[in-house]
């Protein structure tokens, strides 16, 4: 009877638990060299309209990452006009919106208790990231309350990550 009991709790727990997902695991100071734009569709990433650039994204609980895409420059021919240049001001996700777009750029955000804030920086694991101050002075009128950079002493990457506060909220930005 106890064994059977033990086998029905260790049989929930393994069928409780969300497979790991290898592509969004939330590691803030790795760059995935092997992304697209049509991958993170697939990853259940979304459009999201930016002032200047093109953004795709997705909000996980406290999470939010998202993707600029860059898109290779066309040429215009001498005969086209200004007439002629079609665009999007839609807020729905543009057709073909993948196409030749490749991603060029990631921000990560997370959103921490007060209880986070403090100790933040200080539980970056200091044997795969080395982190350095940044090269301004922040004053008091600022609302980050810290700056630094991150080194990823594997991929040699760096990241510049602050912490900052936002209607009564705290944030960890890279």
């Amino acid at each position: 009877m106890k064994n059977s009991v033990i086998y029905i709790l260790f049989l929930s727990m393994c069928l409780s638990c969300k497979p790991k997902d290898k592509f969004d695991c939330r590691e803030p100071f790795k760059i995935n060299r092997n992304l697209n734009c049509d991958l993170l569709v697939k990853k259940g990433y979304t459009w999201m309209r930016g002032d200047d650039v093109i953004l795709i994204g997705k909000r996980t609980s406290d999470t939010l990452i998202y993707y600029q895409i860059k898109y290779p420059i066309l040429e215009i021919k001498p005969s086209q006009n200004d007439s002629e240049l079609v665009v999007n001001s839609s807020d729905k996700m543009p057709s073909k919106f993948c196409e030749n777009g490749i991603v060029s750029w990631k921000n990560f955000e997370l959103k921490l208790d007060s209880t986070r804030v403090f100790d933040f920086k200080n539980k970056i694991d200091a044997v795969k990231y080395k982190v350095l101050p940044t090269r301004y002075a922040l004053k008091e009128s600022d609302y980050i309350k810290e700056a630094y950079q991150v080194i990823n002493l594997i991929d040699k990457d760096t990241f510049n990550c602050s912490i900052a506060e936002r209607n009564g909220e705290w944030f960890f930005s890279k």
